[in-house]
């Protein structure tokens, strides 16, 4: 698994200098959400104790959208003549020991493909369905994290949406616009260029 985590430590993994804060829900006379670290991670299809994970995510989340989708993408890029240019990315609230994922942990997980250098085309995304559709949830802003992530290390990303304005909501609050008027649905967010 190669991990993007703060501190520049090399287990197995290959660590980058990036890790997203979300909102957790504490008690301090009253509850609020207040900024949490979690890391930011990519699952290695070729790990077999990754792949345990992931499977066991696909368990435990069963029912939620994306989950199998994203589980049966892993297996067929962990083949050998496998050729395509898929990563899967996750954030999790595990913070070492990263040799041993801990499904438990995932908040969210996210397939995409690369089509070019630093230009992705999103997949899927997928959250954990207990903080997705409990409005007490222990946590927000989850999917917006993983977002902000890609962001940060690519250039480009594109997408096709599901057709809910709830959906559509999610990725015009994290920037994203349509690429043409023939459907609303493919959306695209692209960096921009400070050096103009």
């Amino acid at each position: 698994m190669n991990i993007n985590y703060p501190n520049n430590i090399n287990f197995t993994a290959k660590y980058k200098d990036y890790s997203p804060n979300i909102k957790r829900l504490q008690y301090k006379d009253k509850y609020t959400y207040q900024d949490e670290p979690t890391s930011f991670a990519e699952i290695d299809c070729y790990n077999e104790r990754d792949m345990e994970a992931l499977k066991n995510l696909s368990e435990a989340w069963d029912g939620a959208l994306f989950i199998q989708n994203i589980y049966l993408d892993a297996q067929r890029a962990s083949d050998e003549n496998y050729t395509g240019k898929n990563k899967f990315y996750i954030i999790t609230e595990q913070k070492d020991y990263f040799d041993y994922l801990d499904y438990k942990k995932i908040l969210a997980i996210c397939e995409i493909n690369e089509y070019k250098d630093k230009e992705v085309y999103l997949d899927y995304i997928e959250a954990d369905p207990k903080a997705v559709c409990n409005p007490f949830s222990k946590y927000k802003k989850i999917g917006t994290a993983l977002i902000t992530c890609l962001k940060h290390y690519y250039n480009k990303i594109r997408l096709m949406s599901l057709p809910y304005e709830s959906v559509l909501s999610f990725y015009k609050r994290n920037s994203f616009s349509g690429i043409n008027n023939v459907c609303k649905y493919h959306l695209f967010w692209e960096k921009k260029n400070d050096n103009k």
